[in-house]
């Protein structure tokens, strides 16, 4: 798995996703590099497993629920 993650950049998020699984990570000081790397398949894959990720985690009735847990309502 690359070491590129959202988390090196600094990003952080309730539910996070995981590289090379629900997003593509890169390196901003070799994108050549990394988009070598990356095959139509991968992309593929990566495609319709982030998109259900972001809808399991991040779609209104998702965060929602989640705000509704949280505050205990």
């Amino acid at each position: 798995m690359s070491e590129y993650t959202l988390e090196r950049y600094g990003a952080r998020l309730l539910v996070m996703p995981q590289n090379e699984r629900h997003y593509i990570g890169i390196d901003l000081d070799d994108l050549q590099g990394r988009m070598r790397c990356i095959s139509r398949a991968m992309l593929e894959n990566v495609a319709l497993a982030g998109r259900e990720w972001a809808l399991e985690h991040y779609s209104p009735k998702a965060v929602a629920e989640r705000f509704i847990r949280e505050v205990g309502l």
